[in-house]
């Protein structure tokens, strides 16, 4: 049936993926020199062999000890006007960037700036009263109770373009945290925005 067979498809794509995981995992795993030849043009056999089997699609950059040894574009960003993709096409990679921002403010308590336990309006004191108890430890953990600009306030089926001072003007004129900071979880692009927001500014 086509169930059968839209799950049979499903089940080779996923099978594909995970191959070209491991697949990456080893290379990369490797000992530099460990590949016979140049490992750009061993990438390029890997990633050539996927997009011909209808199994990728996308950009890829490759480096080490600083030097790129490849990069290249398969397939279409915009498939139904086939368009093509490039090296220098713009992603929408969403919330790939959360674990970055983190990183990056750990990176910055090291460095004594800001500590986990700093509060929002010691960099922001546009946020007032409402806010008063939110600090970077809750932005991080999802439990700054802060109302969510996408999910609770609809700004991005609202507006077709998001600037940083609209999402931080609408944050800042909110009234009311969506619970008690640190009283519990919820998943929060505001966080991650103001976290980004807080790296900008120290």
């Amino acid at each position: 049936t086509d169930l059968i067979a839209d799950l049979e498809e499903d089940m080779m794509k996923t099978l594909a993926v995970r191959c070209l995981v491991m697949s990456l995992l080893v290379f990369v795993g490797m000992p530099p020199g460990a590949l016979a030849q140049d490992k750009g043009a061993d990438l390029d056999k890997l990633f050539s062999y996927y997009h011909e089997m209808g199994m990728f699609n996308g950009a890829v950059l490759a480096a080490e000890a600083g030097q790129i040894i490849y990069s290249r574009a398969f397939g279409f960003a915009d498939f139904e006007k086939k368009i093509s993709l490039t090296s220098s096409s713009v992603f929408c990679i969403g919330s790939v960037t959360k674990p970055f921002t983190a990183l990056a403010i750990m990176i910055l308590k090291e460095q004594g700036k800001p500590a986990y336990d700093d509060k929002l309006i010691k960099f922001f004191p546009e946020f007032g009263t409402y806010a008063q108890d939110v600090t970077i430890r809750h932005l991080l953990t999802h439990t700054s109770g802060i109302l969510d600009y996408a999910n609770d306030l609809g700004m991005q089926l609202r507006h077709p373009v998001l600037t940083k001072t609209l999402v931080f003007d609408t944050l800042v004129r909110q009234s009311a945290l969506k619970f008690q900071a640190g009283e519990m979880f919820a998943y929060s692009n505001s966080g991650y925005f103001l976290l980004a927001m807080v790296i900008e500014k120290v």
